[in-house]
C-alpha cells in the first residue's frame, strides 16, 4: 500500500467493500466480515493504456443518490489522471487527464464525492478544485485564492457542494463550490502539515443539547502536537473544541520509528465517538459529550502496529464496526470497535502486503507446507500455508538491499536457506538461529543471480567429506560455492568442463542462462543463451548431450518429481522427463541410453515464459508463467491445455502448486501479489476471445487547467474546423457506397422480380427504407452519439431523437442522468404535463448544482411549487429573492416568511451586517435582538435608534444606552445642546439633563489656570474667576432633590480608565460627582463625609493624570488646581477654608494634602519667572517696582504660611507608611512571579555575610548623603539608620542569632521616632512664636545680616536695590526654611529594596501585613499625594535655585 497518503485507502458506508491504492494498481477487498484472511476476496484494477503516471494517490467511493446505491462507483487519481470505475464489472467508465509522464501541468492530491450526487473533486498541487460531473460529463475548474500548499480533501456529507481543504503550516479552509466558487473560512491552528480531516457524522454539534443549528463540525488533525482541532465550519469557523493527545507513547510494546515521522489520521464514526491514530503507531478513541465536565475521554484500542499508521478506513452504518488501517510495515489491519465486554475476545485480523515484484518461490524439502518466497524489495518471507486462519508472513531477511532474485532449501538439512540478489550477492540462511543467521558468500559475480542449485560438488570422489555445495548461474557463468565463507573464493564450471568444441564454431558468445539438477543428481542441464541445453554427467559434469529446439534463450529448466502424490508406485515412470522454455514449451525425455528425445511443444504464449513447475500430485501437469500476464496449465500427456489463468495485471514470475492442496497453484507476479487460485475454478478455455473492454473509457485530455471561462476562445477555431457529423455510423459508409450492390439487388428485386428481400442489418439503406428501418436507424446513431459524451454532440442527439419521435424515452434518460437542458424543458410539454413538471423540478434541482440558484428557482416556480422555491433559495442564502417568491404569492405562509427572515437575521449577524440584521429583527418584533444589532455599529444615530426601542421594553437598558451616548459622543466633543435634545425623547431620563449642565458648566466657569490666577488665588486677592463651582451649580443648574438617588445609580464610584478617551472620561467623572456634592451640599448645607469621599476620589484621579501627562494641551490644563480652586475659592490659608466640611480628620487631613501639593507645585514657575526679572537692570520706575517686589513679599509670605500650614498634612509618617508599604507590595510580587532563587545561609557569619553588611552600609551612607547646592549634608541618624539596615540584612540573610539586634534596632528606632518628634515639636513652637503679622522666622546672624544690609542701602540711598535685595533675603530665608522641614522629611525616607531573599514564604507572609497597611489607610483616608515624589521634586528644584540666592563670604547678598 501506498505511503504518505492518508486517503489512499476507503470503505463503504456498509463495511462490504474496501479499495486502497498499491502502486499503481487498486485493490477492491470483500468478504470482510470473515474470520480468516483467507475469507478475504481480492480484485485489482489496473488500466492498460498509456495514460497512466505514478502512483494512486488517493480512492474514494461514490455515496448514495436517488438512483444508484452506495459505491457504485470507485474514482481514484494518480499524479494527472481521474479514473472513475464502475465496482460491479471493474470497468473504468471515464478518465480525465491532466497531462502525461513527460508534460505535468499538475500533481493530484486528493480526491472525493460530493453529498448525494455523481460528482467528483479533485485537488491539485496548484491550489485548483476540479469539479466533474460524471452523468453530464462536465468539468469546473476552481482557482483557489489562498497562499498555502493544499494536501487533503474531505466533502461535507450534510451540505452539498462544502469540501474541506487542509494544507501545509496548519492551514484549513471552508470552500463552497457551489456557482462561481466561494472561500467561506479560513483557519490556522496547527502549526504543521495537516494531514487527515473529518466531517461530524451529524449536521448538529454533539457538544451541547442544541440541535436546531447545523454548525458542521469539522475535526482535523496534523504532524505536530497540537491535537485534535474540531471546528465550526458551517457557522464561523469559531474552534468548538480541542483535545489534546498523549504526548507519550499509551502502548506497552515496542515502536519503531527511525524517521521521528509524527503521522495521524482521524475516523468520526459515531456524533460523539472519533478514532484517532497517534505518532506512535496506536489507534485511540476519543469520546466527547455534553455532560462531560473533565473533558473529552481518550483511551487506547489497539497497538498492533509496530509502525506509523498512514491511512484507516470505517463504514459508517455498519452492524459490527472495524477499523481497517495500513501502516509502514505493510500490513492491513482489522481492529474491532466498540465492543460489549463479552466481545472484546476477538482479536485483530492482519493481513499482510507486498512491496516488491515476486521473482521466485522455494518449497521447504521437510515441511510440505512451508515455502519461501523473494521479492524486489529485499524482503524474504516464509509462508505456512497450512494455516487457515492468520496469514503468517515471517520475515527472513529485512537487510538486503537489492532484488532477491532466487531461492533454494538444502535438500538435506532443513535449515538452510540459500539467495541470490541482483547485485551479485549469494548468502545462505540459517533458519534454526535467531540470531547471526544470516551467512554472505563471497561476490564474485557483479550481475543478478538467476538460479541458485544444490548439487553434490564435481568429482565428489576425489575430496573427502564433500557435502552439498551451491552452484550459482549468473552474468553468463556459473559458479560453485563448496565451504560456506565469507574469506573463501568459490570454484568456476569452467574449471571442471570446457565446451570449446561446439562453441568455438559460433559467431556469439554462448551464455549460461539457466541450470536444473535432476532430482538424483545423476544428470544436469545447462541451459544457453543461443536456445542449447546441454546435458552434463552429474558426477564428473563431462557433456554427454545437446539438445536444440529453442530459437531464443532457455529461461527456465526443470525436471519432473521423482515422486507424485497420486502415483502409489515408488518411482514415477516420468522421473526423466525435462521442460524447458524460452517463447515456447519443450517437453524432453530421457531414453535409457540417455538420449533426449523431444515428447511434445507447446506454442500457446505470445512472449516470454518466465517459469515453468510440475505438479507434485499428478503426472504430466505442467505449470508456466509469462510475460503476457497469464499462467497456463498444461497436460504432457494429451497435448492440450488445461486452462488459462489471466487475473494478474502485470508480468507472471513464478508459480508453484501448493504442497498441500492439488487444486491450488500459486504464481508471483510484477504487480506486487501472490495469487491462489483453484484448477477447478479459476481458468478459463483458452479458445474463448477475450474482450479487451466492453466499455471503452471516456478520455478527455486537458492540456491547461485554467476557470471555465478562459479557454474558450483558445479552443473555438479548432472546434469548428472539424465538422461535427450527425451521423456518424453512417455518413462515410454513404460517401464510399459500402451498401450500394445491396441497394441494387433490392431495387431489382422489389422493381422486377416482386420478391421481398429481408435485411436484418440496420445500415444508412434506412434512408431509402421503412418508417421501421428509420427508427432503428436512428436508435443506433443515437448510442453512437452517446458514446462520444461530448457537449458538441448533444445538439444531434436533441435532433435524432425529435425526428425519430423518441423524445418521452430520450427525456426520461436525461432525468436519470440529470443532463436536463431549456430545450428539453421547451419540448416536454410536447409529450405529457406531467413529464413536464416531473422534468421542470428535476432541471432546477440540476440547476442549483452548477450554482444557477435564481434560474432554478423559475422552474419552481413555473410548476407553482413556491415554498419549495422559497427553500431552495434560502439553502443558498437568497433571502430577498426567497421573500420575493413567498409574498408575492395572494396567499403567502407565514411560516416560511418567519423562518426566512429569521434565518436572514441570523446570516446577517454572523457575517457583520447588522443594519440588515435589525430590519429583519423588527419584521419579526424581535425587539432585543434589533437593539442588539443596532448597539454593534457604535454609531450615534444607531445607539439613539436602539436608546428609542429600549424606552418601550426596558428602562435600565435606555438608561445605559443613553449614558453611552452621552459620554463617548456629546460629552467627548461638547455637544450640550444635542445632548438636551436626545434627552427630550426620553422623559424618564431628565435628571440626566442636570449632569450635561454640570458638565458644561465645568468649561464655562473658564478651566484653564495661569500663573496670575493661581498668585492671587494664593495671595487672597479677589478674583471673579475665582468662583465656588457648587454654588454656580445650585444658582443656574436646574435640579430637584430626588435626582440624587437616580444619577447615583449611573455615576460611578470610582473611575475607569480609557487611554484613547482619558481626558473626556476624566471631565465626565468629575462633572458627574460635583453632580452628586451639589445636591448633598444643597440639602445639608455641608460638605458630608461621603461628598469628602468624592472629593478626594476626584483630587487623587486628576492628581494621577498631572503626574503621568505633565505637558497636556487639555483645556484643563492643571486639572488639580482647578478642582482646587473651585473648592476653595476665596483661596487656601482663608479662616473658614473648613467651615462647611463634616467633621473627619482622616478625610480632611487627605483634601489638605491636595491642596498643599497644588500650592507648592508651582513653586517653580513662580519664582523661575521672579528670579527672571530679577536679572533685569534696575531702571527708574520706582513705584512700579517697589510695588512688584512688595508683592513678592507677601507671596513669599503666603507659602511660608502654607509651609507651616499645610506641609505636614503631606509629609507624615502615615503617609509615608502607606506609600511604602505600596512600592514593597509591588516589588514582593515580582518576586513571586520571577520565582526568585532562594538564598539559604546557616547561624554563624560567614564571608559572604560581612561583604553584605559592607555593602548595605555603603549603600545606607551613599542614600543618606545629599548634596544641597555646594554644602555635603549628612543627617544626623547615619549610624542609627545604618544598624537599622544592618539587622534587617541579617534577617534577611537567615541568621539565627539575632535577638540582640532586634532588641538593639527596637531600642534605636524608639530613640529615633523620639528625636523626630522632639524636633518637630521644637520647631512648631519657635515657628508660633516668632511668626506673627508674617514677619520673618531668622536666626541672630541672619538678621545681623539683613540688617548690615539695609544700613548700606540707606547709605547709598539705593532704595530700589535695596527692595531688590530686600526680596531675595526673603526668598532665601524661605528655602532655607523648607531645607530644614524637607531635611527632616529624610529620616522616614524607605530604604532601597532588598536584593538577596531568604524564604519566598517569608516575603509572602510580609505581604499581607503589608497590604492590610494600605486596606486601613484607604478606609481612613481613600488616597494622599505620594510624599517621596513630591519631596524628590521640591529637591530638585531648590537645588536648581539655590545657586541664585546665596550670600558671599562679606554676607552681602549677591546674583
Amino acid at each position: 500500500m501506498n505511503w504518505y497518503k492518508s486517503n489512499v485507502m476507503t470503505m463503504d458506508d456498509y463495511g462490504k467493500l474496501i479499495a486502497y491504492g498499491s502502486r499503481s494498481i487498486i485493490v477492491l477487498v470483500s468478504g470482510l466480515d470473515g474470520n480468516s484472511v483467507y475469507d478475504l476476496q481480492y480484485n485489482r484494477l489496473r488500466l492498460n493504456t498509456k495514460l497512466g503516471c505514478g502512483r494512486i494517490g488517493a480512492v474514494s467511493f461514490s455515496p448514495k443518490t436517488d438512483f444508484l446505491e452506495d459505491a457504485h462507483y470507485l474514482a481514484s487519481i494518480d499524479e494527472v489522471n481521474i479514473y472513475i470505475w464502475k465496482v460491479k464489472s471493474m470497468v473504468c467508465d471515464h478518465i480525465h487527464s491532466f497531462g502525461n509522464k513527460k508534460s505535468k501541468n499538475i500533481t493530484l492530491l486528493d480526491v472525493t464525492w460530493l453529498y448525494g450526487c455523481l460528482t467528483v473533486v479533485a485537488l491539485s498541487d496548484a491550489g485548483t478544485l476540479h469539479k466533474w460531473d460524471i452523468q453530464a460529463l462536465t468539468m469546473r475548474n476552481y482557482t483557489l485564492d489562498i497562499k498555502a500548499s493544499p494536501l487533503t480533501l474531505a466533502a461535507c456529507p450534510h451540505k452539498k457542494n462544502l469540501v474541506a481543504l487542509g494544507c501545509k503550516n496548519g492551514h484549513l479552509f471552508v470552500y463552497d463550490l457551489t456557482g462561481d466558487g466561494q472561500l467561506l473560512h479560513k483557519l490556522h491552528y496547527h502549526e504543521r502539515n495537516i494531514n487527515s480531516l473529518a466531517w461530524c457524522p451529524v449536521p448538529y454539534s454533539p457538544l451541547n443539547t442544541d440541535q436546531s443549528t447545523e454548525p458542521l463540525l469539522l475535526a482535523s488533525i496534523a504532524c505536530d502536537r497540537t491535537g485534535l482541532c474540531i471546528s465550526r465550519a458551517g457557522l464561523d469557523m469559531f474552534n468548538e473544541t480541542t483535545v489534546a493527545l498523549p504526548m507519550r507513547p499509551m502502548r506497552k510494546t515496542t515502536f519503531r520509528n527511525k524517521n521521528n515521522l509524527i503521522w495521524s489520521c482521524v475516523k468520526w464514526i459515531k456524533p460523539t465517538i472519533l478514532i484517532v491514530t497517534s505518532g506512535f503507531g496506536e489507534i485511540i478513541k476519543v469520546e466527547i459529550r455534553p455532560d462531560m465536565v473533565s473533558g473529552p475521554i481518550v483511551s487506547l484500542i489497539s497497538d498492533s502496529h509496530k509502525d506509523i499508521i498512514f491511512s484507516i478506513a470505517c463504514p459508517r452504518e455498519s452492524a459490527k464496526l472495524y477499523l481497517w488501517s495500513s501502516c509502514m510495515g505493510r500490513k492491513l489491519i482489522r481492529t474491532p470497535l466498540l465492543r460489549s465486554k463479552e466481545e472484546t475476545s476477538e482479536l485483530p485480523l492482519e493481513v499482510p502486503t507486498l512491496g516488491g515484484f515476486v521473482y521466485c518461490f522455494s518449497l521447504s524439502p521437510v515441511n510440505s507446507a512451508d515455502f519461501a518466497f523473494g521479492l524486489g524489495d529485499g524482503r524474504i518471507y516464509y509462508w505456512n500455508v497450512s494455516n487457515k486462519r492468520q496469514l503468517e508472513l515471517i520475515t527472513l531477511s529485512q537487510s538486503v538491499d537489492s532484488k532477491v532474485l532466487s531461492l533454494a532449501f538444502h535438500p538435506q538439512d532443513e535449515g538452510l536457506l540459500a539467495y541470490a540478489t541482483g547485485d551479485g550477492r549469494v548468502g545462505v540462511f540459517n533458519l534454526t538461529r535467531k540470531r547471526n543467521n544470516n551467512n554472505l558468500l563471497k561476490t564474485v559475480l557483479a550481475n543478478p543471480i538467476y538460479r541458485l542449485c544444490w548439487a553434490p560438488f564435481p568429482n565428489t570422489k576425489m575430496i573427502k567429506d564433500a557435502k552439498l555445495a551451491l552452484y550459482a548461474v549468473g552474468n553468463g557463468q556459473i559458479v560453485i560455492y563448496n565451504d560456506m565463507s565469507l574469506w573463501t573464493d568459490p570454484f568456476h564450471l569452467k574449471d571442471y568442463t570446457q565446451f570449446n568444441e561446439i562453441e568455438e564454431k559460433l559467431t556469439t558468445p554462448v551464455k549460461r542462462i539457466e541450470m536444473a539438477w535432476k532430482p538424483n543428481y545423476d544428470v544436469v542441464a545447462i541451459g544457453n543463451s543461443n536456445g542449447s541445453i546441454y546435458l552434463l554427467d552429474g558426477n564428473t559434469l563431462k557433456l554427454k548431450h545437446v539438445v536444440n529446439g529453442h530459437d531464443q534463450s532457455v529461461e527456465c529448466i526443470i525436471w519432473h518429481p521423482t515422486h507424485v502424490t497420486s502415483d502409489y508406485s515408488e518411482e514415477s515412470k516420468y522421473k526423466n522427463y525435462f521442460a524447458s522454455s524460452s517463447h515456447c514449451i519443450r517437453v524432453h525425455q530421457l531414453n535409457e541410453d540417455c538420449k533426449p528425445s523431444l515428447v511434445v511443444e507447446f506454442k500457446g504464449h505470445k512472449e516470454k515464459i518466465n517459469e515453468l513447475a510440475w505438479s507434485p500430485h499428478h503426472n504430466l501437469i505442467l505449470l508456466s508463467c509469462s510475460n503476457d500476464f497469464t499462467a497456463k496449465v498444461w497436460n504432457v500427456e494429451k497435448c492440450t491445455l488445461i486452462g488459462v489463468y489471466s487475473k494478474h495485471l502485470s508480468t507472471v514470475l513464478c508459480g508453484i502448486f501448493s504442497p498441500c492442496d492439488a487444486d491450488i497453484v500459486f504464481t508471483g507476479s510484477a504487480d506486487h501479489s501472490i495469487h491462489s487460485w483453484r484448477l477447478s475454478k479459476d481458468l478459463h478455455n483458452y479458445t474463448t476471445e477475450f474482450k479487451k473492454n466492453q466499455d471503452t473509457p471516456n478520455i478527455v485530455k486537458e492540456k491547461i487547467v485554467t476557470k471555465v471561462a478562459d479557454n474558450s476562445k483558445t479552443d473555438s477555431s479548432k472546434e469548428q474546423s472539424n465538422k461535427i457529423q450527425q451521423f456518424p455510423l453512417s455518413s462515410y459508409e454513404l460517401f464510399i457506397g459500402k451498401h450500394l450492390e445491396k441497394a441494387v439487388d433490392k431495387f431489382i428485386d422489389s422493381k422486377y422480380t416482386n420478391n421481398v428481400s429481408v435485411d436484418e442489418e440496420i445500415n444508412y439503406l434506412a434512408f431509402f427504407g421503412t418508417n421501421t428501418e428509420m427508427k432503428k436507424f436512428l436508435a443506433n446513431e443515437y448510442c453512437a452519439l452517446k458514446k462520444k459524451s461530448s457537449n458538441q454532440m448533444i445538439p444531434c442527439m436533441n435532433n435524432i431523437n425529435i425526428w425519430g419521435q423518441n423524445l418521452e424515452g430520450y427525456f426520461k434518460d436525461a432525468i436519470e442522468t440529470k443532463t436536463i437542458s431549456d430545450w428539453m424543458i421547451a419540448a416536454a410539454p410536447s409529450v405529457s404535463y406531467e413529464l413536464w413538471t416531473k422534468m421542470c423540478e428535476i432541471y432546477a434541482s440540476q440547476l442549483e448544482d452548477v450554482g444557477e440558484v435564481t434560474k432554478a428557482s423559475t422552474y419552481l416556480v413555473a410548476i407553482k411549487k413556491f415554498n419549495e422555491a422559497a427553500t431552495m433559495l434560502l439553502k443558498n442564502n437568497l433571502f430577498r429573492e426567497a421573500l420575493a417568491v413567498v409574498k408575492s404569492q395572494d396567499k403567502q405562509n407565514d411560516e416560511i416568511v418567519l423562518k426566512i427572515t429569521k434565518r436572514w437575521a441570523e446570516y446577517n449577524v454572523l457575517h457583520g451586517h447588522p443594519k440588515e440584521a435589525a430590519h429583519c429583527f423588527l419584521s419579526i418584533g424581535d425587539t432585543l435582538s434589533a437593539i442588539s444589532c443596532l448597539t454593534k455599529i457604535k454609531q450615534v444615530k444607531e445607539l439613539s435608534l436602539a436608546a428609542k426601542l429600549a424606552r418601550y421594553i426596558d428602562e435600565d437598558m435606555e438608561e445605559s444606552l443613553v449614558v453611552n451616548i452621552l459620554k463617548t459622543e456629546h460629552f467627548k466633543h461638547h455637544k450640550w445642546n444635542e445632548a438636551r435634545e436626545l434627552l427630550k425623547n426620553h422623559p424618564k431620563l431628565n435628571y440626566l439633563n442636570m449632569w450635561t449642565s454640570v458638565h458644561e458648566a465645568m468649561y464655562e466657569l473658564d478651566p484653564k489656570v495661569t500663573q496670575s490666577m493661581i498668585r492671587s488665588w494664593i495671595c487672597a486677592t479677589p478674583n471673579k474667576e475665582n468662583s465656588s463651582i457648587l454654588n454656580y451649580i445650585l444658582e443656574h443648574v436646574e435640579y430637584k432633590p430626588d435626582y440624587y438617588d437616580k444619577l447615583l445609580k449611573i455615576v460611578g464610584s470610582e473611575f475607569i480608565s480609557d487611554a484613547s478617551l482619558l481626558m473626556p472620561m476624566i471631565t465626565v467623572f468629575l462633572a458627574g460627582q460635583f453632580c452628586l456634592i451639589a445636591l448633598q451640599y444643597q440639602k445639608t448645607g455641608l460638605f458630608t463625609v461621603d461628598s469628602q469621599k468624592r472629593l478626594i476620589k476626584c483630587f487623587a484621579l486628576a492628581y494621577n493624570y498631572e503626574t503621568v501627562y505633565t505637558d497636556s494641551n487639555s483645556k484643563f490644563n492643571k486639572i488639580l488646581s482647578r478642582l482646587i480652586m473651585w473648592i476653595f475659592p476665596k483661596g487656601p490659608l482663608t479662616s473658614d477654608s473648613y467651615a462647611y466640611f463634616e467633621l473627619n480628620n482622616n478625610l480632611i487631613k487627605s483634601i489638605r494634602a491636595y491642596l498643599c501639593y497644588t500650592c507648592f507645585s508651582w513653586l517653580k514657575p513662580l519664582y523661575t519667572s521672579i528670579n527672571k526679572k530679577f536679572s533685569l537692570p534696575v531702571d527708574d520706575d520706582i513705584n512700579d517696582k517697589e510695588k512688584y517686589f512688595t508683592e513678592i513679599i507677601i507671596l513669599t509670605h503666603q507659602f511660608q504660611q502654607l509651609l507651616n500650614n499645610y506641609m505636614h498634612d503631606i509629609m507624615d509618617l502615615e503617609t509615608s507608611n502607606y506609600f511604602k508599604a505600596k512600592k514593597e507590595i509591588k516589588r514582593i510580587n515580582q518576586l513571586l512571579t520571577t520565582s526568585s532563587s532562594e538564598v539559604s545561609i546557616g547561624g554563624t557569619i560567614n564571608e559572604e555575610l560581612i561583604g553584605c553588611l559592607k555593602s548595605s552600609k555603603s549603600e545606607v551612607e551613599n542614600e543618606n548623603t545629599e548634596i544641597l547646592g555646594s554644602e555635603v549634608i549628612t543627617s544626623e541618624t547615619n549610624e542609627l539608620k545604618y544598624m537599622k539596615s544592618l539587622t534587617e540584612n541579617m534577617k534577611e540573610c537567615n541568621i539565627d542569632n539575632i535577638t540582640d539586634c532586634n532588641k538593639l534596632e527596637q531600642e534605636e528606632s524608639n530613640d529615633c521616632c523620639m528625636l523626630i518628634q522632639n524636633k518637630e515639636i521644637h520647631y512648631l513652637q519657635n515657628n508660633n512664636n516668632a511668626i506673627t503679622d508674617c514677619d520673618i522666622v531668622c536666626t541672630n546672624d541672619d538678621s545681623t545680616k539683613v540688617h548690615e544690609i539695609n544700613n548700606s542701602f540707606e547709605n547709598t540711598n539705593d532704595l530700589l536695590v535695596m527692595e531688590r535685595e530686600k526680596c531675595k533675603a526673603e526668598i532665601y530665608q524661605f528655602y532655607q526654611n523648607l531645607k530644614t522641614e524637607i531635611d527632616k522629611f529624610n529620616l522616614i525616607e524607605p530604604e532601597s529594596p532588598v536584593k538577596y531573599i531568604a524564604h519566598l514564604e517569608i516575603e509572602a507572609s510580609k505581604k499581607k501585613e503589608l497590604e492590610k497597611i494600605v486596606t486601613e489607610f484607604e478606609n481612613k483616608r481613600i488616597d494622599s499625594p505620594n510624599p517621596f515624589s513630591f519631596i524628590a521634586e521640591l529637591k530638585t528644584f531648590i537645588h536648581n535655585l539655590e545657586i541664585n540666592f546665596k550670600y558671599d563670604t562679606n554676607g552681602i547678598a549677591c546674583l
